[in-house]
């Protein structure tokens, strides 16, 4: 449940960062009276920083899956190790 609720923050987090810029663009383009000047710009800036975080966000599922197959070879190194010592005795 809690790594349920982790991805969740996360997604909502990256959602938010997409989707603000292009918001705030659409509210500035209300006020100063522009067409869609801000609120494509707001959106174009969002999308990066979307994407920015969606490659970090890979990279550093990439290096835990990674940590966690050392993990897993150390483990599995310890209990082959043991069985050889075992057979020794």
């Amino acid at each position: 449940m809690a790594i349920a609720m982790s991805w969740v923050n996360t997604v909502s987090a990256i959602s938010v960062s997409m989707v603000l810029p292009g918001v705030l663009g659409y509210w500035l383009d209300q006020r100063l009276k522009t067409r869609v000047v801000f609120t494509a710009l707001g959106f174009g800036l969002g999308l990066a920083i979307g994407i920015l975080r969606l490659l970090q966000l890979s990279q550093s599922s990439v290096r835990g899956a990674n940590d966690d197959n050392q993990i897993v070879r150390g483990a599995n190194d310890d209990t082959n190790k043991q069985a050889s010592d075992d057979d020794g005795k």
